[in-house]
């Protein structure tokens, strides 16, 4: 809506009283700042939204937060929330594989950034530069995707191209799977249902993350076998239909 303040339509201006409604009927849900965490573990979720915008441009959305490190096993943790952002992608993207890798790149370096922050707090000695790297390897930490193609293609695929045809895209995947390794950043990947920054990209698609509010908690999944959120769901009414 902010980006189409200059040539705004009826339409958007219907769409921004939708959006004002909805702010006043959950006006009430609180951010929590938990003192309940035990093992610090940071987890960042981002995600981008390919072409979502008037002028064919792409929106990014990312949600930083501290967690209990159970959450790694599946179990519910409170949560603190340490940054958030939803903001349009500097470049035009040509894919929607593109939109995701531009986002997550940004969102890696606000997480690294995070991370020696907190490393600056917790250790009472100077960390040289040099060491910075040897330094996070030795905290965990996590980003969430929920886009297969880049898990693959940072986790998995080992040839040059990366099985990408975009060269900028396969350079920049390239750049993401260093960084992860030398800073310890584990990439896992959830499905849609459990990825709290789609309501940062996407219009309408702020349930995951309102619960999250409401709950003051959250748990992660990791599914080994990949199985999409469509996919769950349709099994589960197939299960509960009989």
């Amino acid at each position: 809506l902010q980006g189409a303040f200059a040539t705004a339509t009826v339409e958007d201006l219907c769409f921004l009283n939708k959006l004002v409604r909805l702010q006043r009927q959950w006006c009430e849900v609180p951010i929590r700042f938990s003192s309940n965490i035990e093992r610090p573990l940071l987890v960042t979720f981002c995600d981008a939204s390919w072409a979502n915008r008037k002028d064919g441009s792409s929106q990014g959305g990312q949600i930083t937060v501290l967690v209990d490190a159970c959450v790694l096993a599946g179990q519910k943790s409170a949560f603190s929330p340490v940054g958030w952002q939803s903001r349009k992608l500097p470049r035009v993207a040509r894919s929607s594989t593109s939109a995701e890798v531009q986002m997550r790149s940004g969102s890696l370096d606000n997480h690294e950034f995070v991370k020696q922050v907190m490393l600056d707090l917790f250790n009472p000695k100077e960390i040289s530069h040099v060491e910075i790297d040897a330094v996070m390897r030795e905290v965990q930490s996590v980003l969430v995707c929920d886009a297969k193609n880049l898990y693959d293609a940072v986790n998995r695929v080992e040839s040059s191209g990366l099985h990408l045809e975009e060269k900028r895209t396969a350079i920049e995947v390239l750049s993401i799977r260093e960084r992860t390794r030398a800073a310890g950043v584990d990439l896992r990947w959830v499905d849609s249902d459990q990825q709290c920054a789609d309501g940062l990209s996407k219009i309408g698609a702020h349930e995951q993350l309102l619960r999250m509010c409401q709950e003051g908690c959250l748990s992660l999944v990791f599914d080994e076998s990949f199985t999409s959120a469509k996919r769950k769901r349709a099994a589960i009414s197939k299960k509960r239909n009989g």
